[in-house]
């Protein structure tokens, strides 16, 4: 069965090199970021979970003459899983023949209170799948890109609040989920290896050390990079 990693950050963080230090491997397609496409089906599935568990426990009129006429025989999970197979099907559009297929994302963060049930929402629809989460020095993130015009320490407290709600739910999920540093992984690829080894891919080290050497070309070298 094919297995699906799902990079979920922050902008500037260094996610587009772990992007192409996959996607160096055969078999497998991680697409970039879908401007959060997902996030209104998730949306569409809250609804409908909620609409039909209204209707039950509020005992709504579900005959064929009244109000909610047909909610109670939707099946908010079989909608769900429905949704996501459209979604990779339309969205991310890996090939057939891909071992491991995803897409990374720097907006799962922004959905505060929401972001457990979200990511819950993808896992529970893919059980060979994982998340892994990338942080990086905040200083560094401050620095770089469309950061740098806002105010630093406003950066900062945005950037530690996304952290924790990633180290919360790594904490959830533990066997569904893998925390890295970008400062490690740079350094030292095989800070990875266990991601690999989870999605039961080769671990190429001198290859991926060819892709952590290669500039991007959205950013300087130095900044590497989003």
């Amino acid at each position: 069965m094919t297995r699906t990693l799902v990079i979920v950050t922050y902008g500037r963080s260094g996610s587009t090199v772990l992007m192409n230090l996959f996607n160096s491997l055969p078999g497998v397609f991680i697409s970039g970021e879908n401007n959060d496409a997902l996030w209104g089906l998730y949306r569409s599935y809250v609804a409908v979970r909620n609409g039909r568990n209204r209707s039950i426990s509020q005992n709504l009129r579900t005959d064929s003459d009244g109000p909610w006429y047909m909610i109670d025989l939707i099946q908010p999970e079989e909608y769900a899983s429905k949704l996501i197979e459209l979604f990779f099907q339309c969205i991310v559009r890996a090939p057939e023949q891909a071992v491991c297929r995803g897409f990374k994302e720097v907006r799962f963060v922004e959905h505060g209170s929401e972001f457990n049930g979200y990511l819950d929402f993808l896992l529970m629809n893919l059980p060979n799948s994982i998340v892994l989460f990338n942080k990086r020095d905040h200083g560094a993130v401050a620095k770089s890109g469309w950061w740098a015009h806002q105010d630093e320490g406003k950066v900062r407290d945005r950037l530690t609040t996304y952290d924790t709600m990633m180290d919360d739910y790594a904490k959830l999920r533990p066997k569904r989920t893998f925390v890295c540093r970008y400062e490690e992984w740079t350094a030292d690829p095989n800070v990875l290896r266990p991601v690999f080894q989870r999605l039961y891919l080769d671990f190429d080290e001198a290859r991926l050390k060819q892709v952590l050497s290669t500039p991007l070309s959205h950013g300087k070298k130095t900044e590497m990079r989003q």
